[in-house]
């Protein structure tokens, strides 16, 4: 069962403040620490020291759940622990391999999936991740280790997952935020970039310094560190006019060649004006 976040009570003036104004940037730590209890000291030590708000974990210590400050899924397998209150919890839900917190402005999922399960579990673990954002009304954003390679967050070779997930992403219209050829997974010679952080389109100019932290932290994962700045929370308020598309890639050659054709005609068009003077419409038929 799911526990119950708590949290404690501010008597600060400025801090009240502080959660009421439109300038509360949230930074954010993300990371898998292979179900460790020295891990998890750990984590908790390098949130401290660099005043992190808010903490996604896969793989969490089961242990360590019991805490006040820690929620997570129905497996608990995904977690996230708060751990100064600095940052306003409205509410909170969780399924399978994925929990969610609700801030005054936006929502923020910690996500896992274990890469033991077949494709049609992974399958139904998008599925039901969807289902769950579709009844969000706020922004997202999205971290999680999802055990899957593909060429927009990995310079590995892609899999089947990564395919998957790459597709998932695409008709959510959501973006991706890993950045550098840094790995989040390392074992012995072994390197993989399979710790991921995505989000809704408005959100995503917010998100900014996202990068892989090398230090060691008692786990084979590297922790993730990113910021949500808050200097633009009332845009998030204001309808979304952007025009979104699936990708099809069956159809993407027949959109290459018409985007081609009507460049064509445009660059044509542009030459002539440039050369000729254009003529004037006229009742009489033109010279033959």
């Amino acid at each position: 069962m799911m526990q119950h976040l708590t949290q404690p009570v501010t008597t600060d003036r400025s801090r009240r403040e502080h959660y009421q104004g439109q300038h509360e940037d949230i930074k954010i730590m993300q990371g898998n620490v292979d179900r460790g209890s020295k891990a998890v000291d750990m984590l908790y030590k390098m949130a401290e020291e660099r005043g992190t708000d808010i903490v996604l974990v896969a793989e969490p210590n089961r242990k360590k759940l019991k805490g006040g400050k820690w929620i997570h899924d129905q497996n608990m397998d995904a977690a996230i622990y708060v751990p100064g209150g600095q940052i306003k919890i409205l509410q909170h839900g969780a399924g399978v391999g994925f929990v969610w917190v609700e801030t005054p402005h936006i929502i923020i999922y910690s996500c896992y999936i274990s890469p033991n399960v077949d494709i049609v579990t992974f399958e139904n673990f998008l599925h039901k991740l969807r289902e769950d954002m579709k009844k969000q009304k706020k922004e997202m954003v999205i971290g999680g280790d999802f055990n899957a390679k593909s060429f927009l967050w990995s310079p590995k070779p892609e899999d089947r997952r990564g395919e998957l997930l790459s597709e998932w992403l695409a008709e959510e219209n959501l973006i991706v935020h890993n950045r550098g050829n840094v790995p989040t997974f390392i074992r012995g010679s072994s390197e993989s970039y399979i710790d991921i952080t995505f989000s809704t389109q408005k959100i995503a100019r917010q998100v900014i310094n996202w990068k892989v932290l090398e230090k060691e932290n008692l786990s084979l994962h590297q922790h993730i560190l990113y910021t949500i700045t808050g200097s633009n929370w009332t845009e998030l308020q204001k309808p979304n006019t952007a025009q979104c598309w699936v990708i099809n890639k069956e159809r993407l050659t027949d959109l290459s060649l018409e985007i081609g054709r009507q460049l064509r005609n445009d660059l044509a068009t542009n030459e002539c004006d440039k050369t000729f003077v254009r003529k004037r419409s006229s009742a009489r038929r033109p010279v033959y």
